[in-house]
C-alpha cells in the first residue's frame, strides 16, 4: 500500500470561492512509483479520507509569495 502526503500550504481562500481536488491514477497528482507499470496505482474512494482543517485568520501571518504584475492573483 502507498500512502500520499501533501505539504501543506498557507491560503487565503476569500468567501464564495472553493477549491477542487482531482484524483487520478494516471501519476498526474504525484511522482509515480519508481517500478513504473509493475505497480499499479488504485484511487480506492470508498476507503479514502480527505481532510482539510479551517483555520479562521486575518491573512496577517499568512505567508505572501512574490507575484508578477500580471499574475492571476493580482486582481
Amino acid at each position: 500500500t502507498m500512502l500520499m502526503e501533501f505539504q501543506g500550504m498557507d491560503v487565503i481562500l476569500p468567501a464564495g470561492h472553493g477549491l477542487r481536488v482531482v484524483m487520478t491514477e494516471t501519476g498526474e497528482d504525484y511522482l509515480a512509483p519508481a517500478c513504473g507499470l509493475a505497480c499499479p496505482v488504485q484511487v480506492l474512494m470508498d476507503g479514502s479520507t480527505l481532510t482539510l482543517p479551517i483555520i479562521d485568520r486575518d491573512g496577517s501571518s499568512a505567508f505572501l509569495t512574490p507575484q508578477s504584475e500580471d499574475a492571476a492573483n493580482n486582481a
